[in-house]
């Protein structure tokens, strides 16, 4: 049976699912263990809608939620703090992921014995598929 939030309960919800990661990585208990998140669709789009329990070990959602509104201050100046590693963790992610996503990737090229590797559509990739022994790879 899904717990409920009754008058008087303390809790934290996000629609940041990476803020969600973070208190997760620091221990934070799901509202409801048998849902973690609330969806909703909202102009054909689904939205999540994380709930946690307030606190964990003493650390406060809103501490959380302050060190993720302010991420490059807080890690520079908590370098040791469990709350700025797992901040810089999900914000490091969300860069590696943007990389990957936005970044040109490099197709590979067998000429004899030779590889090469060139960034796709540039103009020596584009010249190296012209060439009946260049095997793209």
């Amino acid at each position: 049976m899904p717990r409920e939030i009754k008058q008087g309960d303390r809790w934290f919800q996000t629609e940041n699912t990476g803020l969600a990661a973070v208190l997760v990585a620091l221990d934070f208990k799901f509202w409801d263990e048998e849902k973690a998140c609330d969806l909703r669709e909202v102009n054909g789009k689904v939205k999540a809608t994380w709930v946690f329990e307030e606190s964990v070990h003493d650390v406060e959602a809103m501490e959380v939620l302050k060190a993720w509104k302010n991420a490059e201050k807080y890690c520079e100046d908590n370098p040791m703090c469990p709350i700025g590693t797992a901040v810089a963790a999900v914000k490091n992610l969300k860069i590696f992921n943007k990389g990957v996503k936005e970044g040109i990737p490099l197709v590979g090229y067998e000429l004899g014995s030779n590889k090469m590797w060139v960034p796709k559509g540039s103009d020596k990739d584009k010249k190296l598929s012209q060439i009946p022994k260049a095997k793209r790879i």
